[in-house]
């Protein structure tokens, strides 16, 4: 869950950052470092993705990721919108 969680806030953020890329090379030319990691492939034993983005790209990804996984805890935990009412269980 978590991982297919992760999947998906890498393509969007691979999304986005592709065209703030673009509009940054124009600017500064200046090459940064690249940061490579390997993903497991879900699945597989054996089948790994290798992602490389620089360090800012990663950090980047990092923060939405967390803020996509507190938003998904605060949303199991019910909240505002929990249509749980402890008075309309049976019981006694």
């Amino acid at each position: 869950m978590k991982k297919s969680c992760l999947l998906a806030l890498l393509v969007l953020t691979a999304a986005t950052g592709v065209s703030a890329a673009e509009g940054e090379s124009q600017e500064a030319p200046k090459k940064e470092k690249m940061i490579c990691r390997k993903d497991k492939v879900t699945g597989s034993r054996t089948k790994v993705n290798r992602i490389c983005m620089t360090k800012a790209q990663w950090d980047q990804q990092a923060a939405a990721t967390k803020k996509g996984l507190d938003e998904m805890g605060r949303n199991a935990a019910g909240g505002a919108n929990s249509s749980f009412d402890p008075s309309k269980m049976g019981g006694g």
